[in-house]
């Protein structure tokens, strides 16, 4: 099996990875150019190595070897615009934002009764998925932006991946689950790792990796940690060793008796993330066991490989014999889809996506590999420090002074030149005869030309212009400027590519953070989350959210994370906007707050207004207001008691009227009973006094509605009143207590009565 099998496999992946690093020789080659105008030291260029880089080694080196680190001024600027703070990532649901609206009319007629209480019982059932649907996404919502702050590292590795596609053209993150030491408990994270070491599949065509029949991911690991990793016997990689680490160098330095260095102890190797299978499907490499792995696994595998190890390092050829052997279960684990690092499995295919995150702002057609945002001024960048070389050995050149004299007079003159004095008084020899200036002499130099700083000035335009940086972003102006809508003008066309790059920014993180979803939704257990969620919260994340298939929650779970929100604070844009409100909403919340006691609205202000100006005591201030009224002054609240004491005259009246109409109607009721219960008295005479008691009793229940609503707003919040309007509602009970005996007198009388009228 390993010799005919495995040691095939692994060479062709050996090799498959060599074409995808030569076919990314030219993004690699740019990006190390960029990055050494970002951070290597001055004079880097005309060293032997770089020469042949950068001129053709035909350049003779300068005395002065500088470097103007432009690229560093342009990765310094836009990084703080595109990534400032944590982002605040918000879960949705797409049937929340894009579900269909049902009406009546999809059920059937809408005037039916039937179809209406169908449409009712649809709207409370759809009501209800729909509350818990939001229940769960404001779960997710508040582990995701929690997450993000308690992963090692924090927001350094964002930090460091913007960075890196500013400088190279392209950045990733990857998403992972860790634990913290000594723990179980599972959480998630995005980690940065260097493009450096992603490769991809050489006959991919499109930027989005569509076409791509695998990536790989390389790693340099000490060989003892590979082998715990890998669960490999101690001492199965033995002497498989590539890479050196700086311990064995200082060890190695120190030679032994025999003088023979030790072997390499760290091994470099590589994650496959496969598309095609695990092997290349033609006929040159046809095998039972290939077969057997492409019918069982399909299309998507996994591998890790590393020269000179002849089986992959995730599936040892022990494990496929013995009383343990693997079973074809163990067998597609072996090969599933796992987190970089052989970390858990992470069947993110599923969603046709790669197990990493990747940032770039200027995509090729026709390559995955971007254009570096430092690339087209490359040339300009080269000749500007070239030229600035130049210029320092000029004027270096131009320091010195050159002054001839008479040999006669050398004496006095060199001691006069070597002097430090100020001043120097020379003698002249009184047998010279020639006057002082043809004794002494400055030997003119030819003028200084300024065509080099006209040429480095004029490159260096170009430059910014490439990379779009500007006067604005420096904070300057070369010329000046008179009218608002200039400015106005400049700073809307400066803006457009860091806006654009700042929507890229989010697309990414909105993009690694549906995978960090995803590895929640798999690894996390709401009892790690009792600290943040509570009790109810962590029993529901298992409820909800833990347990919703992974399939679900790619279609229907969307995170998304807003530009605005990565961005810097732009607080003195808002410290205007909200100085030119104030003048407006605080007036207003001040007056909401004075006539109903409800400070939110202030409160909110006022916090609005910390944020913007960065004052955290003023949301502080604005804590306290829970119970705050401001006060009126006295004329106020004498208006005010005067109102109160006319207000509660006016409901004692009232009741007094509502008791006396209420012994009225009673007695009038007891007199139509009587009159009822007479044998003379006609059947018309005792209907028209039952509807005129009706009637009454009618009238007087809309004038107690309409004296009740007048006086409702105007009764709560003083307890005098709020006594008054007790004694009220207690008349009012009584009169409709009455009114209802009444009416059943009524009924019984009539009742009466014609049972007497039908046995006479």
């Amino acid at each position: 099996m390993q010799s005919r099998f495995y040691r095939p496999l692994c060479q062709v992946w050996t090799e498959r990875i060599s074409a995808a690093l030569k076919a990314k020789e030219r993004f690699t080659k740019v990006g190390e150019q960029c990055n050494h105008f970002f951070e290597a030291g001055a004079g880097f260029m005309w060293e032997t190595k770089f020469k042949r880089d950068y001129f053709s080694g035909t350049l003779p080196s300068p005395k002065f070897k500088i470097t103007i680190a432009k690229m560093y001024e342009f990765v310094s600027i836009y990084g703080p615009h595109l990534y400032w703070q944590y982002a605040n990532r918000k879960v949705v649901s797409h049937r929340e934002e894009h579900g269909i609206k049902i009406r009546p009319e999809h059920f059937g007629d809408p005037n039916d009764p039937a179809v209406q209480q169908a449409f009712q019982q649809v709207m409370m059932q759809d009501a209800g998925e729909i509350a818990m649907s939001k229940f769960a996404n404001e779960l997710m919502g508040s582990y995701l932006n929690w997450s993000q702050r308690e992963q090692p590292g924090g927001s350094l590795h964002m930090q460091m991946a913007v960075t890196e596609t500013l400088i190279k053209g392209m950045g990733s993150v990857w998403p992972d689950v860790y634990s913290f030491a000594g723990s179980e408990q599972k959480f998630t994270r995005l980690r940065y790792r260097t493009i450096d070491n992603l490769v991809i599949d050489p006959d991919c065509t499109d930027p989005l990796l569509e076409t791509a029949g695998y990536i790989a991911l390389r790693h340099v690991t000490p060989i003892w940690q590979l082998e715990k990793l890998f669960k490999l016997k101690a001492g199965a990689l033995a002497g498989r060793g590539n890479n050196s680490s700086m311990e064995q160098v200082s060890r190695d330095s120190v030679k032994n008796e025999s003088g023979a260095k030790n072997t390499h102890d760290r091994i470099e190797w590589w994650e496959i993330w496969s598309k095609c299978g695990v092997g290349p499907r033609t006929s040159a490499l046809s095998h039972q066991v290939l077969d057997e792995l492409d019918e069982q696994l399909g299309d998507y595998a996994y591998l890790c490989v590393a020269k000179g190890v002849e089986f992959p390092l995730n599936a040892h050829p022990d494990r496929f014999f013995g009383e343990d052997a693997a079973t074809q279960e163990d067998v597609a684990s072996m090969f599933e889809w796992r987190y970089s690092g052989f970390g858990e499995k992470f069947p993110v295919w599923k969603d046709n996506r790669w197990p990493v995150s990747l940032l770039s702002f200027n995509k090729l057609s026709r390559s995955p590999w971007p254009l570096a945002p430092g690339a087209p001024g490359l040339g300009e960048l080269i000749v500007i420090n070239i030229l600035s070389s130049a210029y320092a050995d000029q004027a270096w050149a131009d320091r010195k002074s050159i002054i001839g004299f008479l040999k006669s007079a050398a004496g006095n003159v060199k001691a006069a030149l070597d002097s430090e004095n100020a001043i120097e008084v020379v003698e002249i020899n009184d047998n010279v005869q020639r006057s002082i200036t043809d004794c002494i002499q400055y030997l003119n130099k030819p003028g200084r030309q300024n065509n080099l700083l006209e040429a480095i000035d004029y490159f260096s335009g170009v430059f910014d212009k490439r990379v779009g940086l500007s006067e604005l972003m420096y904070g300057e102006s070369s010329t000046q400027i008179r009218v608002a809508s200039d400015i106005r003008t400049r700073s809307e066309a400066t803006q457009i590519r860091p806006e654009k790059y700042s929507k890229d920014v989010a697309a990414w993180m909105s993009d690694a953070t549906q995978m960090e979803l995803f590895s929640a939704i798999m690894y996390v257990k709401g009892i790690t989350l009792t600290h943040l969620l509570g009790g109810y919260g962590a029993s529901q994340w298992d409820s909800l959210v833990a347990s919703m298939p992974i399939e679900l929650a790619m279609r229907e779970m969307r995170a998304s994370v807003d530009a605005s929100e990565v961005r810097r604070p732009n607080h003195e844009r808002d410290t205007a906007n909200m100085q030119a409100l104030q003048q407006y909403l605080l007036p207003t919340a001040q007056m909401f707050a004075q006539e109903t006691g409800k400070t939110k609205p202030l409160q909110d202000f006022l916090s609005l207004a910390s944020e913007s100006m960065e004052m955290p005591a003023l949301a502080k201030l604005a804590e306290g207001f829970d119970e705050w009224r401001p006060p009126a002054d006295e004329e106020s609240q004498k208006l005010a008691q005067a109102q109160q004491q006319a207000e509660l005259e006016n409901i004692q009246s009232d009741s007094a009227q509502k008791q006396s109409a209420a012994k009225k109607l009673e007695a009038d009721a007891l007199a139509t009973i009587a009159e009822l219960g007479s044998e003379g008295e006609g059947e018309d005479e005792s209907g028209e006094k039952a509807k005129e008691i009706q009637m009454a009793e009618v009238e007087f229940q809309q004038g107690l509605q309409h004296k009740q609503q007048d006086h409702e707003q105007k009764i709560i919040g003083n307890q005098e009143l709020l006594v008054q309007k007790l004694l009220f509602n207690e008349a009012e009970a009584t009169l409709k207590e009455s009114a209802l005996k009444n009416q059943a007198a009524i009924k019984n009388a009539n009742a009466r009565k014609t049972k007497t009228t039908t046995r006479n």
